[in-house]
């Protein structure tokens, strides 16, 4: 099997469209306060930014359930590179779309 090098998932990437997500959240918040009649589709716009735009980062809870393994093997793979994550302090996360572009990559040989 492959191994992953944590760094392919930029932790830096990660963060910033978490910072730009919160901003513009309170931003469109602010407006949504101030201009009730534009409520609902800045809302609708927040839910296709949340949905589509961000990254869909998975606890090991939610990435077992998704790939039908138990924690432990997620925790285990990651831990030996041969699954996308990154450790942040005690735990991993893990990218969807990276997760993704693993499983399509088919087994090695």
């Amino acid at each position: 099997m492959e191994k992953f090098n944590t760094n392919e998932i930029h932790k830096d990437k990660i963060i910033l469209y978490t910072i730009d997500y919160f901003l513009l959240t309170l931003y469109l918040s602010d407006i949504i306060d101030k201009h009730t009649d534009f409520s609902n589709q800045l809302i609708e716009l927040l839910k296709y930014i949340e949905e589509f735009i961000m990254p869909q980062i998975m606890t090991t809870k939610e990435l077992a359930k998704y790939l039908k393994l138990h924690e432990i093997t997620i925790c285990k793979y990651a831990a030996e590179g041969k699954i996308p994550a990154i450790r942040i302090g005690r735990v991993w996360r893990f990218d969807k779309e990276a997760i993704d572009k693993w499983i399509s990559g088919g087994p090695k040989k």
